[in-house]
């Protein structure tokens, strides 16, 4: 299903791999509960409260993905720096969405996990309001 073109550009441009970490990370919330508990909540929550709900989940599975990232970087050759070019490049291009969170937000929550390579760090349900807009 990948063709040989999009494949020949995944080193230097990492798309797919960061699909995959993506779907990883989901996968993560779920297996950890926070999925199950985010459906459970919105039930009782109004549509804005929902929303906030939602981008504080895609947020932290930013995060996460982000965090795998930055732990396979430099098997594949690259510098942190280009990693932040990237993740900048790609967040701030998607715009603002009211489900994910500001691109600004988007991009330091990514970096965040990045950064730290710590899922630790992507605790978005106690950052300030500011943080997950």
């Amino acid at each position: 299903m990948v063709t040989d073109s999009a494949l020949s550009d995944e080193l230097n441009h990492p798309r797919m791999l960061e699909s995959l970490a993506i779907g990883y990370s989901y996968h993560v919330q779920q297996l950890g509960g926070i999925l199950r508990e985010e459906r459970r909540a919105e039930a009782k929550m109004s549509k804005k409260q929902r929303w906030a709900l939602s981008a504080k989940v895609s947020l932290q599975n930013l995060c996460l993905t982000g965090a795998f990232l930055g732990s396979v970087w430099d098997s594949l050759s690259h510098t942190k720096a280009y990693g932040t070019d990237l993740i900048i490049d790609w967040k701030s291009v998607e715009g603002d969405h009211k489900e994910h969170g500001k691109a600004k937000n988007r991009v330091y929550w990514e970096q965040r996990g990045f950064d730290t390579l710590r899922p630790g760090a992507c605790n978005t349900f106690t950052a300030p309001a500011g943080r997950v807009a």
